[in-house]
């Protein structure tokens, strides 16, 4: 099989899980059910995948890199993560039900990992210096804590503001956010 119907394949498989889990809890969901809705056999789905998590894992990846990082690349990073933000709220219902599987743990790596990678790509493509991984770490995981508390309808807020906040708190420091009134 050549790599473009591979790709397809995969693309295929991750985008059954996509429609499955609009419609089922994700702890309900098979293998089989997968490739059923697939049209395939058990055994082309772990071709490509170890499990419906590194499944999950590759729908957040194609969202956040190779559709939103890959194809922008020329954008500064708050465009990136306007992008990103917009990607969620296109597959916002997803994302949304995403934050229910019960090993949330899980579901929090797959989106921290991910917002890492769009990061730590953007530093390296632009000879940004990446020497403190913390920071990547800090501000992936600000990403996804506003993105989570978006989805989960914590604060009533809609894409430019979640926006608007992720740029406020990395462009401000903590004392000037409290000492500005």
């Amino acid at each position: 099989m050549d790599s473009n119907r591979k790709q397809l394949m995969k693309i295929n498989l991750c985008e059954s899980l996509r429609f499955l889990m609009l419609h089922n809890i994700f702890e309900k969901i098979t293998i089989k059910k997968i490739c059923d809705e697939s049209g395939v056999i058990r055994a082309t789905f772990y071709n490509y995948f170890i499990d419906k998590y590194d499944c999950l894992n590759s729908i957040v990846y194609y969202d956040f890199v190779e559709d939103v990082y890959e194809n922008n690349k020329n954008l500064d990073i708050l465009e990136v993560v306007t992008l990103l933000i917009k990607k969620v709220d296109q597959h916002k219902e997803f994302y949304r039900l995403s934050l229910s599987i019960k090993d949330t743990y899980e579901i929090d790596r797959i989106l921290e990992e991910n917002f890492k990678i769009v990061l730590v790509m953007y530093l390296e493509d632009n000879n940004l210096s990446n020497s403190e991984p913390i920071v990547n770490e800090y501000f992936s995981n600000a990403l996804k804590f506003l993105i989570k508390k978006w989805l989960r309808g914590s604060y009533n807020m809609n894409t430019s503001e979640v926006l608007n906040y992720f740029s406020k708190f990395s462009s401000t420091s903590f004392l000037d956010i409290y000492n500005k009134k």
